[in-house]
């Protein structure tokens, strides 16, 4: 198939035919689904609804069924742990108290990550969460990352926006 006889300046986009584009990604080989035909290898993918739709617990259940193969992390941006442990454990009243027993068992290959509260350094919080985030992926050799709130990253501040977007790149 012969170049486009589109001329185009250096640019973040690139303009090609639908042909073309059939024709480059016809020599890849097709990527491995990770959940259903909704997401696939090497893909990024958002899911969003309005408040209390239930988008966490969809997320950790996609990513469950995910870290039946590979090794997945949950960064959770929303909740505290408690609040993390009141959905996945039954709620039981003792002595006139609320306790949390009979805990959901997760696979040792699904992790949950959460901001630190203790770590007071927040200077350059765009450098230290991403380089914190890839080195959490090199030590333990994660495959697949969720997110959940990527918004609760983000300041009113349009750098700590920038922080966000690089973080998904």
């Amino acid at each position: 198939m012969k170049n486009s006889n589109i001329k185009q300046k250096q640019s973040i986009l690139l303009l090609k035919t639908a042909n073309e584009w059939l024709d480059i990604a016809s020599k890849t080989p097709p990527k491995e689904n990770l959940y259903l035909d909704l997401w696939k290898e090497n893909e990024f993918s958002l899911l969003f609804a309005d408040n209390n739709a239930g988008k966490s617990i969809y997320a950790v259940q996609i990513g469950l069924e995910i870290s039946k193969q590979k090794k997945v992390a949950y960064f959770d941006f929303e909740l505290s742990e408690k609040q993390f442990e009141e959905r996945y454990a039954e709620e039981q009243e003792q002595d006139g108290k609320v306790i949390y027993t009979h805990h959901y068992q997760f696979p040792e290959t699904f992790f949950r990550v959460s901001i630190n509260p203790d770590f007071i350094d927040i200077e350059d919080f765009e450098k230290q969460i991403c380089e914190s985030i890839e080195n959490l992926i090199i030590e333990q050799k994660l495959e697949v990352l969720i997110f959940d709130n990527i918004t609760a990253l983000m300041m009113q501040d349009s750098k700590e926006t920038k922080a966000v977007i690089n973080l998904i790149k």
